[in-house]
């Protein structure tokens, strides 16, 4: 008996190891396709008719036309795109966009445009100089677009931070939130801000001043999405 189990101990790793390493390859193959369709949908996006014809118009109006990096979403059976259009050699002004098309459609309509200021540094790698690039990213701290579902109740929202002004001790720079309902976006924030936190389920909250009448400087803070207590900052 002594050497039969014995012999069983000396097997298990046998049949550990195995099963640890056919775990590891069905979570990798879930998780390889998640990355794939979305390399697949930018490359269809940037290669589409529907981009093409954007672009065309924006340029012969001497402007960009980009789609964000990440700005893709599904919602309510439509599939959304972010994008921006600046004057060429200029970004300090921004055409910041919604498109909206049923999902499987490339029949994109624009839902929402909004003009933001933004600080123009032109720097190196800054949004104007990138402008025959078909996917942007962010451009911290002056433009970012984060998707999020701030409530966490599967619906999701656009955050835009924005600044003009720079970084600085009495620098405010701005957010807006938009939301979609029954297919239409509707920007439902609209706060100046010298420090912000959101995350998915976490809500949003801000702190900000203002000079009031006599000169002082009087600070608040703002709570969105069913934020929590900002002693506990979302993240």
């Amino acid at each position: 008996m002594g050497l039969l189990l014995a012999a069983l101990k000396s097997r298990r790793p046998r049949i550990v190891r195995p099963m640890a390493f056919l775990l590891f390859l069905t979570l990798t193959a879930v998780a390889w396709p998640s990355s794939a369709r979305a390399q697949s949908l930018r490359d269809k996006f940037c290669s589409s008719t529907w981009f093409a014809a954007e672009r065309k118009q924006a340029s012969s109006r001497q402007h960009t036309f980009q789609l964000l990096d990440g700005g893709f979403f599904s919602q309510g059976g439509n599939s959304y795109a972010l994008a921006i259009s600046h004057a060429e050699g200029d970004s300090s002004l921004l055409d910041f966009m919604v498109f909206a098309a049923p999902d499987q459609s490339f029949d994109f309509r624009l839902a929402l445009t909004e003009r933001i200021e933004i600080l123009d540094t032109l720097e190196p790698g800054g949004l104007s100089d990138r402008e025959d690039e078909c996917l942007v990213g962010t451009r911290e701290p002056y433009f970012k677009a984060s998707i999020v579902d701030l409530v966490g109740d599967g619906k999701q929202e656009i955050v835009v931070d924005s600044n003009s002004v720079g970084a600085c001790s009495s620098c405010l720079s701005e957010v807006r939130v938009y939301q979609i309902e029954k297919n239409s976006v509707t920007k439902v924030v609209d706060e100046v801000y010298s420090d912000i936190k959101f995350g998915k389920g976490q809500g949003l909250w801000l702190h900000s001043f203002r000079i009031v009448s006599d000169g002082r400087t009087k600070t608040f803070e703002k709570t969105f999405f069913g934020a929590k207590n900002p002693q506990s900052k979302p993240k």
